[in-house]
């Protein structure tokens, strides 16, 4: 009795230590504020499930079966995806402890970067888990996460995620001890531990929670056993569908809808692009190592005197220019605000920054110009260009414009722009820039942009990125591996630094990557010889006799390749096998890439096969196959701008179609079962992540969870490897991507997010050539309401031209009214609004005739219907008008032919404009008002040059003779220009006093003095 008394002792005193160490490592300083953050669109909650696993199968499954999806359904109506982080099937039985303990650490390390505290629901009982002995810990995880010895796993949990900064997102339920009352004795043993200290820490621990949190988070809930399913591993429990998912369902809104509270306001779009490119600036711009003298020449060259070419920065793939361009912008807007830059007047300078291939829809050269344009302050979103030509029209003028802001223009990787004419010969830059606009490029050198620069008459002023120094390079290995507390010694510094790629900052980064993960010291020099280096040619001209900088540089994307070759072999051997291949492969063929929650509902179909999900787990173990990482890299190639986290974990879920069949990742199946996963378990997940991490990269800061790879060159080292089997056979290499692009389509044809499912699906249909199910699609209403845009739709007529054409359009619109007037639960607002905005769709893509006939129901619906409302009746006068207006551009020549069609045009602008004189005088009707004048001006002038002979044309006359036209004109096309100049709308002012100039007579004093000013 006293040495059980001595060992109680004993227990208790080792449980105290453990604590006073646990006290030492609180932040003390934490806040006690209200933590709210502001946010646009969508954003991405994790949260984190924490208990023992062994005697909570019952309440994870509640959790994930009822709770969770109810709170995920709650928070899509608010924008946020939730992704729930439950490790409860663990990870693979022959991996490191060191894999065990950070794929639950790190997991909980994501959760504080997507939503600072961490959501965390921590379920605590009768039993504590695995205590890890001093040597089952390695030194960098101890360092790494202030590891206390003698706490369990779940409890080191509970410190990271909650405890230690008293994390107002945490919740501790507890199960009654009365619980036990109700279990067989045969089944104790699942619910009790056999560890002698297993009561002492549970004691401390509750006292503990009750002591540092308030009492609504630390809650006692009852339940009773019921019976085990031993064929099914399942425990069945009372009592828990009542105060145990009441609670956490209500806390979890609770603190979701504190934290991010729900804003109704419209985002602006070209505000969230500016912040995500701002977010990226800074991440890259950190550590930026052996460019001193660039950056010192670029900001030489910002602050120089009426410079009239950009500086160009020329440098091949993973050479550090985007480092460098971040850099600079960072620099340079740091100045900016301090007014340290020299020639920005009272205005000071604005920095205009653009990293290509960054962002979602960074590559679009068209929506980075209008967000230049409105960042400058020449439009606001009732005056924005319609399309690219004018949007290049407009900026080249804003751009070589003497009176326009100072500006500093910084763009990487302009040869990354989608492959338009006006971003391959750079035909928005203008020859000359205006005195007080400075523009910095980065691209490869001898791609067209930089071919067309070269060609003009003012050259670009070219600067290249050397190799790095030895020096720099070193210092680059020290600052990546000392992160993680490694570092090698002398000899194999050199050995790695004698590889001719070490020259390039994005392989040694890589390189680094590599011998971080490698585990076996002894090996390392071995590892380090064995890195590949393959870079083929590297030459730099040295040459400066004739020129500053060589004009060539060969590209390192050969050493690369090779590299990035072996970082996937091991991937696939490492990280969780098939479903990383799906993985890859999903966000190759994605269009944005995916959203973590998306890739999670892909994957789930991974686990289709298999009757218990532990086997899959053993089968996964003993085949480590490698099909995930390789399933995550093709889906984020073929997606179109990334995969959600969310989206990946549905679609790498289908193990049986998650390969195509010729793939050589293709694994043996097993017997299939009924009961089909949603998504990806998250243990599985976190390890194909932390694989992957390295090289994947959220688009900005603003949680949404969207993946895509962090480098381009991944991006081809996964086309080489998975999609290119066999160059010369294209048919397969061609059903490859299909296969792919396929898996994307099918995924995303079901998604309830509509944004998710016009970024994705009309792409995807369009790159596996679906034309019937491109034209479904564009048919369904909501995916019309996203593409449709008043001004012009570009995306949507893009996608009917690769549906099967304009005729093609019309006849299934045309079919689409029928179909939708004969619905009796349609209403006639609705019913005339859409053959208003499918009418407008045809005037857009050249179908009059068609805009005509859809466009009478729309009137007929108006005035019979809805009482003739000034407003919309505006619209169709104006849209009539436009019609008409556009049938003239069919001729050839000015000729009285054209009376037929300008009549109504004239007509129906003039109606218009009676209209809208009568309706309330904010900017969006005064912009449409001075529209809708400029066009009747033009109209008018046209009208004068068809009445050739008034007297052979009586009729046209009576109805408006050539006087009348142009006085009418120019009374019009002034108060355009006056209304234009009100709303600083420089781009439809230009457009107008060309149109004064044309209603002049020609060669007049007028219209010289027009053209002059």
């Amino acid at each position: 009795m006293g040495c059980g008394a001595s060992h109680n002792y004993n227990y208790q005193s080792q449980v105290e230590n453990a604590w006073l160490q646990v006290e030492g490592t609180v932040d003390k300083s934490a806040g006690k504020g209200k933590l709210v953050i502001k946010r646009a669109g969508w954003k991405t909650i994790r949260i984190f499930v924490s208990s023992t696993f062994k005697d909570f199968k019952a309440e994870r499954e509640m959790l994930v079966k009822q709770v969770f999806p109810d709170l995920r359904l709650w928070c899509e109506s608010r924008r946020l995806h939730l992704v729930e982080c439950d490790l409860r099937w663990g990870v693979p039985k022959d991996t490191t402890t060191e894999t065990t303990l950070r794929t639950c650490l790190s997991e909980i390390d994501r959760c504080h970067q997507d939503n600072v505290m961490p959501f965390f629901v921590n379920m605590t009982s009768e039993r504590c888990g695995w205590v890890p002995a001093v040597e089952d810990v390695p030194q960098a995880i101890v360092d790494e996460y202030r590891w206390i010895f003698g706490l369990s796993i779940t409890e080191m949990e509970i410190m990271h995620a909650a405890y230690r900064r008293d994390n107002p997102n945490s919740l501790f339920m507890i199960r009654d001890a009365a619980f036990m009352d109700t279990v067989p004795d045969r089944h104790k043993k699942e619910f009790l531990d056999d560890n002698p200290v297993a009561p002492h820490k549970l004691k401390m621990l509750k006292t503990m929670l009750q002591t540092r949190f308030s009492e609504d988070r630390v809650i006692y809930y009852d339940c009773e056993f019921d019976h085990i399913d031993t064929d099914k591993d399942k425990v069945y429990l009372r009592g828990l569908d009542g105060l145990f998912t009441q609670k956490v369902l209500e806390f979890f809104k609770d603190r979701i809808s504190m934290q991010y509270p729900l804003d109704d306001t419209p985002a602006d779009p070209y505000q969230r692009q500016r912040e995500a490119h701002e977010s990226f600036m800074k991440n890259r711009a950190e550590v930026v190592l052996g460019r001193d003298q660039v950056l010192r020449e670029i900001q030489d060259h910002i602050a120089g005197i009426a410079i009239e070419a950009p500086l160009v920065l020329v440098a091949g793939p993973g050479s550090g220019k985007s480092a460098v361009m971040a850099r600079t912008a960072n620099d340079t807007v740091t100045k900016a605000l301090n007014n340290t830059i020299p020639g920005g007047g009272d205005k000071g300078w604005h920095i205009f920054f653009h990293f290509v291939g960054a962002t979602p829809g960074s590559t679009d050269l068209e929506l980075m110009l209008k967000r230049l344009l409105k960042e400058l302050g020449v439009v606001n979103d009732s005056t924005m260009p319609k399309d690219l030509e004018s949007s290049v029209q407009l900026t080249t003028a804003v751009l070589s414009n003497p009176n326009t802001t100072p500006t500093v223009i910084i763009l990487d990787a302009v040869n990354q722009f989608e492959e338009v004419a006006a971003a391959m010969n750079m035909s928005w830059l203008p020859g000359k820039l205006a005195p007080q606009v400075r523009c910095v490029f980065s691209m490869i050198g001898e791609t067209p942009p930089h071919k067309a620069l070269k060609t003009r008459s003012i050259k670009p002023i070219e600067t290249s990125l050397e190799p790095l120094d030895e020096q720099a390079r070193q210092e680059i290995v020290r600052t990546m591996l000392s992160k993680y507390n490694k570092r090698l010694d002398h000899g194999q510094m050199n050995s790695l630094l004698s590889k001719d790629s070490s020259a390039n900052p994005l392989w040694l980064s890589i390189a680094c990557e590599e011998l971080r993960v490698y585990g076996v010291f002894e090996k390392v020099s071995k590892k380090i010889e064995g890195l590949a280096d393959g870079l083929l040619n590297l030459r730099y001209l040295k040459c400066r006799v004739f020129e500053k900088v060589a004009k060539k540089i060969e590209s390192l994307a050969n050493g690369l390749l090779n590299l990035l070759t072996q970082v996937l072999e091991r991937f696939e051997e490492e990280n969780g096998g098939f479903l990383l291949v799906a993985t890859l492969c999903l966000l190759e063929c994605s269009n944005t890439g995916l959203l973590e929650t998306e890739l999670l509902r892909i994957l789930a179909d991974v686990l289709f096969s298999c009757s218990l999900l532990t086997q899959v787990l053993e089968r996964f173990e003993e085949e480590n196959g490698g099909f995930l990482l390789v399933a995550t890299l093709c889906l984020l190639e073929c997606s179109n701008t990334g995969l959600l986290e969310t989206e990946l974990l549905r679609i790498l879920a289908d193990e049986d179609n998650l390969m195509p069949k010729d793939m050589p990742h293709k694994k043996k199946r097993g017997k299939g079962n009924s009961e089909k996963l949603e998504i990806l378990p998250m243990a599985k997940w976190a390890v194909v992540y932390r694989g992957l991490r390295t090289f994947l990269r959220p688009f900005g800061e603003s949680g949404e969870g969207r993946l895509d790879f962090y480098h381009r060159s991944l991006s081809k080292a996964v086309r080489s490897k998975y999609f290119l089997v066999d160059e010369a056979d294209e048919d397969r290499v061609e059903a490859r991507y299909n296969w792919w692009h396929s898996k994307l389509a099918n995924f995303f044809q079901h998604v309830a997010n509509i944004d998710r499912r016009v970024e994705e699906y009309p792409y995807q249909l369009t790159k596996i050539g679906d034309h019937s199910r491109l034209a479904e699609c564009l048919l369904d209403w909501d995916v019309f309401d996203h593409l449709y845009n008043e001004d012009y739709s570009s995306q949507l007529l893009a996608y009917w031209r690769a549906a099967g054409g304009a005729e093609e359009m019309e006849t299934k619109y045309k079919a689409s009214l029928k179909e939708l007037e004969s619905k009796e639960d349609v209403s006639k607002e609705t019913l005339g609004l859409r053959y208003l905005q499918v009418s407008r769709v045809m005037t857009q893509g050249g179908r009059h005739d068609a805009a005509e006939e859809m466009l009478a129901p729309a009137v007929r619906i108006e005035r019979e219907d809805l009482g003739a409302r000034p407003e919309r009746m505006a619209q169709v006068y104006e849209l009539t008008a436009t019609i008409f207006t556009e049938k003239l551009k069919l001729y050839d020549f000015v000729s009285p032919q054209q009376l037929t069609e300008l009549r109504p045009a004239i007509h129906n602008g003039i109606k218009a404009v009676e209209l809208r004189e009568t309706l309330p005088q904010d900017d969006k009707n005064k912009f449409k008002l001075a529209k809708t004048r400029m066009q009747l001006a033009f109209n008018m002038e046209s009208w004068q040059a068809c009445l050739l002979d008034e007297r052979q044309y009586p009729a046209a006359t009576a109805f408006l003779d050539k006087a009348r036209a142009s006085q009418e004109g120019n009374k019009h096309i002034d108060l355009a220009m006056e209304t234009f100049k009100q709303l600083r709308d420089h781009g439809h002012l230009a457009e107008a006093i060309m149109t004064k100039a044309i209603l002049a007579d020609r060669g007049s004093q007028v219209q010289l003095e027009v053209r002059q000013g």
